[in-house]
């Protein structure tokens, strides 16, 4: 009877918690998504690192109609991907990776999709899920947000951009290949390892010290992937607002 109450519940947006047992923040995330986004004036979505498009879904279920941009590398999770964006005019679609270069790079596609990255795994990866065992590799273009900044707001007058990055350790080279295009940026989402998951992803604190030198505060901090072991937090998405 519990379980129904919550599918019903989930289906119109609501959420039945019980108080005295641990709740994830992650279901708060998408109202103060929503908030976010209405109180800034967004007319764009970067959604970078899309995978099979749950966030750009996410945002049309809370009621936003401007313009999204999804970009995802893996052939697998961009097909899923085109499926969910079909028939929505306002919603385009890259096959490409954002990073801090123009170039070619070779991307590891894992299983559970959401794990794949261009960095290796490290151990803690494989107690989080069976799913996270590397199944292939393919070569994608990347490329940096500011090359192609000016063709993803065309015929926006003056754009007003949420940037949405979730791209398994590798958050920080988006971010530093963006630098000319985060003056149109009012507020953004980032994943911040606390517990690195792959090798060479960066320290949560050196990421928000990047983006506090931009102009960026926090508004929101919502846990993302907790160790089972210690329950020790391993990532969380933060929201920040310039100003």
């Amino acid at each position: 009877m519990k379980a129904l109450l919550r599918q019903l519940l989930r289906r119109n947006d609501y959420a039945l918690l019980n108080l005295r047992l641990e709740q994830s923040t992650g279901v708060l995330l998408p109202g103060h998504v929503a908030k976010i986004v209405r109180s800034c004036g967004v007319n764009c979505v970067l959604d970078v690192g899309a995978n099979g498009g749950h966030y750009g879904e996410m945002l049309r279920r809370y009621g936003y109609a401007g313009r999204i941009v999804s970009f995802e590398p893996a052939s697998p999770a961009f097909r899923l991907l085109e499926q969910r964006a079909s028939g929505d005019d306002a919603w385009h679609v890259r096959n490409w990776a954002l990073g801090s270069r123009d170039e070619e790079r070779t991307f590891q596609v894992a299983e559970a999709h959401w794990m794949s990255s261009f960095l290796p795994q490290r151990a803690l990866c494989t107690t989080l899920g069976e799913n996270s065992a590397i199944v292939a590799s393919e070569q994608v273009m990347m490329h940096r947000l500011d090359t192609v900044f000016h063709e993803s707001v065309a015929g926006i007058e003056q754009p007003r951009v949420f940037l949405k990055v979730d791209t398994q350790g590798y958050d920080l080279e988006v971010l530093r290949g963006a630098t000319a295009s985060l003056s149109h940026v009012v507020a953004l989402q980032t994943e911040l390892s606390l517990q690195p998951l792959y090798e060479g992803s960066p320290h949560y604190l050196d990421s928000l010290g990047f983006l506090e030198s931009f102009g960026f505060h926090v508004t929101g901090l919502f846990d993302v992937v907790k160790d089972p072991r210690s329950n020790h937090i391993v990532e969380i998405d933060a929201i920040l607002t310039r100003g």
